[in-house]
């Protein structure tokens, strides 16, 4: 240090803490050493609280990472169960195809002669024989049907075709077929509607099967004595900004086992079937809910479940819109169909062995 100047500079010193020892000198008279404590501070981005928010950052990363890792493998995990799901499905409907092509043609051979004997034969009693091997007859054909149309509705060759129909005529002429069950099991089966006559727009082919398969569930779940009330209602929902702003709405109630909530939308999925707890078994195919799902969704309407607030049992409920605005040209019977659509649905009607319509 120069004789005369009291400071000291240094440079490029790292931070940290430092021992500065002194002496001055006067007329080569030394003072007694002193000794300076000096702390030169870090830069702010090597700070204690800096490394705190870097440790949590890089925390916060590695579980970033690991989230992202273990959802993706869950991902992955979930589309390989559907993916089998889906496999078992497509083999089982394979199967039961295989399977109705098969039964098919014979079912139809037992039916014919059956028809011929209903008309001729007058005994009552035999009568009764013939009416149940018939009914039992057209359920099975109607099974195979029932798949041929899932088939049809997977490939995409399921075209509607909406006449309109008065809908009140349609359900009395439809609860025909379950008059006599209800009466061999004392149930109260009823229609109640406020409009005498109501004409809607509807795919006579189809629609039959919807009503048919929720009706023949309500009569499976609902015990002796019990009842099955079909419902017919006109309505608005400002809600809806669709075509089912403006509705008709079947609801089918009945006084059965019900439905765990947890279930309630799982029964509209192929193969899906509930336990009755009354008799520890399962019941029919698993294909017939969902299947009238598919059919209410390609007439553009809604389908539901739901268990009944005031009592034991269940209610279906199938809404569909008032009007034709909401239809296609080609959803209309009578519009031309176009070739393509023709040459498609006979490729698929050949491979699979239906006959044509």
């Amino acid at each position: 240090m120069d004789e005369g100047v009291s400071r000291i500079s240094f440079t490029n010193i790292s931070y940290g803490t430092y021992k500065l020892k002194v002496m001055a000198c006067i007329h080569d008279n030394m003072s007694p050493e002193k000794e300076f404590i000096i702390f030169i501070s870090p830069p702010w981005y090597l700070s204690w609280w800096a490394k705190t928010i870097y440790f949590i950052l890089v925390v916060l990363l590695i579980y970033g990472i690991t989230k992202y890792i273990l959802s993706q493998i869950e991902h992955k995990q979930e589309l390989m169960r559907r993916e089998h799901a889906e496999q078992i499905n497509e083999a089982k409907l394979q199967f039961f195809i295989n399977i109705s092509h098969e039964i098919r043609t014979p079912m139809t051979l037992i039916i014919s002669p059956l028809e011929k004997l209903i008309s001729e034969n007058a005994d009552i009693e035999k009568q009764k024989v013939y009416q149940m091997m018939y009914r039992n007859g057209q359920r099975i054909l109607r099974l195979i049907n029932q798949l041929m149309d899932i088939r049809k509705i997977d490939k995409g060759l399921m075209f509607v075709k909406m006449r309109e129909t008065d809908i009140v005529g349609f359900i009395d002429d439809l609860m025909q077929t379950f008059e006599y069950q209800a009466n061999k099991r004392n149930i109260r089966f009823e229609f109640q509607h406020a409009e005498p006559k109501l004409n809607v727009w509807i795919d006579l082919n189809n629609f039959d099967k919807v009503l048919l398969n929720i009706l023949s569930n309500a009569f499976k779940y609902t015990p002796e004595n019990g009842e099955i009330i079909v419902s017919l209602h006109t309505g608005t929902d400002e809600n809806e900004e669709g075509a089912l702003r403006n509705y008709f709405e079947i609801t089918i109630s009945d006084t059965g086992i019900g439905i765990e909530e947890e279930k309630i939308e799982r029964i509209f999925e192929r193969f899906y079937q509930i336990d009755n707890d009354q008799t520890k078994s399962n019941f029919g195919t698993g294909i017939g809910l969902h299947l009238a799902r598919s059919l209410v969704e390609l007439q553009h309407g809604a389908i539901r479940a739901r268990n009944k607030q005031d009592g034991q049992g269940s209610e279906f409920v199938v809404r569909l819109p008032l009007g034709r605005s909401h239809l296609k040209d080609e959803e209309i019977e009578n519009y031309s169909v176009e070739p393509s659509q023709k040459a498609a649905l006979r490729m698929m009607e050949k491979k699979q062995k239906i006959p044509p319509r």
